[in-house]
């Protein structure tokens, strides 16, 4: 009776019930024919139902006189390796799959990257061609700006003589020493010089902006004493004050002397701003306030802090944005104010040149509070320099 036998075991044939017999029986005929089977897989089913995958080899079995006397079969239960073999090549599927696709997304990534890198070189060669057109374009309009100004100071110049004439011998007419004049003439004649007088007003405006816009504004740095600089201003601001019902105050905190700056561009800055608030108040009350204040990080020098108030119709919050531009002014529909829209212009560029900075407190129908700051310098000789 011919046996299997196994690594796991030995079983013979007539045991194992799904055994292919047939083809067992085929290999031993082979085998005993002088063929050696090298392997063949089968698939079994033990007599406990499980399945099993089994390696045969067979060889034929030699007498001594070199003659096939049987068969020797050999089974080797292979189930587990097949198991890990057709996961490994499940997994190594799996695997090129996974590679592939990655391959390709790369393969796409790559492609987008040079088409995003091609975009780029092309996007910075435009904004070169935009940098130098914009460089060409800044260059045209610096040059502009400059023959602008240097034109409006040359015009302005050559309109103060004769409009000085004018004003000047209106004033002489109208003091009577040509002559008598009546009250007809008297009011024209009152007319041209306070035309006059506003025309100069702009025409001042004009020279003081080239003048800063061309660099050729100097500042003569010098001690000044805060409380004697506000009297200074009193004759100045109720003169424009005259006509209207309003009290001019001043307010020096206590503590405060004197600071260094130049006085005479305090001084415009100043009446710059009371005139400003006189053009928008009808009743009420304008006061000026010199403060002392500090940086919030203590990371620089303790300022001046300048106030002008009024109690005039203020300011809306989006009038604010364009203040100080120049030839800006406020709407005017309902208030018929004349102004050249220069002069809160000209008030932040000397602020600046300073080393002051200058803002407004949006309170419309609530007045309006002008504020700049100067930096509080400790004492030292007087220097001129120009800006």
């Amino acid at each position: 009776d011919e046996t299997a036998h196994s690594k796991n075991g030995t079983w013979k044939l007539g045991e194992i019930k799904a055994l292919r017999k047939t083809r067992i029986h085929e290999m031993i005929q082979e085998i005993l024919s002088g063929r050696v089977v090298e392997e063949e897989r089968l698939i079994v089913s033990l007599p406990a139902g499980e399945n099993k995958i089994f390696s045969i080899k067979g060889v034929p079995l030699l007498n001594e006189h070199q003659g096939i006397q049987g068969s020797l079969l050999i089974f080797a239960d292979i189930t587990k390796r097949v198991e890990l073999e057709d996961r490994l090549k499940e997994t190594n599927q799996i695997l090129e799959r996974t590679v592939q696709d990655r391959t390709q997304e790369i393969l796409r990534t790559n492609e987008n990257l040079r088409k995003t890198i091609e975009d780029l070189h092309r996007a910075n060669r435009d904004l070169l061609h935009t940098s130098d057109a914009l460089k060409i374009s800044n260059e045209e309009n610096i040059k502009a700006n400059r023959m602008k100004t240097e034109f409006l100071a040359s015009i302005s110049h050559e309109l103060r003589t004769p409009l000085n004439a004018v004003i000047g011998f209106s004033d002489v007419i109208l003091m009577g020493i040509d002559g008598p004049v009546n009250d007809q003439q008297k009011e024209d004649l009152k007319s041209i010089a306070r035309s006059g007088r506003h025309l100069l007003h702009l025409i001042n405006d004009l020279l003081d902006l080239s003048r800063i816009e061309t660099g050729k504004v100097s500042l003569n740095r010098k001690n000044i004493d805060a409380h004697l600089l506000l009297e200074e201003l009193h004759p100045v601001a109720k003169s424009l004050i005259a006509d209207k019902p309003i009290i001019f105050r001043t307010d020096v905190e206590e503590g405060i002397s004197s600071f260094h700056s130049d006085k005479d561009k305090i001084l415009q800055i100043l009446l710059n701003l009371i005139s400003n608030a006189v053009k928008f108040t009808h009743r009420g009350e304008i006061s000026i306030s010199v403060s002392r204040g500090f940086p919030e990080n203590h990371a620089s020098e303790a300022f001046l802090q300048f106030t002008v108030s009024d109690t005039g119709v203020g300011i809306r919050e989006e009038e604010i944005r364009n203040i100080f531009n120049e030839f800006t002014q406020i709407d005017r529909s309902s208030r018929n104010l004349e102004g050249s829209g220069l002069g809160l212009s000209i008030t932040r560029k000397l602020v600046e040149l300073c080393g002051g900075k200058i803002w407004v407190d949006p309170q419309y129908r609530e007045g309006s509070r002008f504020h700049f700051t100067l930096p509080l310098s400790s004492i030292y000789a007087g220097t001129t320099e120009t800006v």
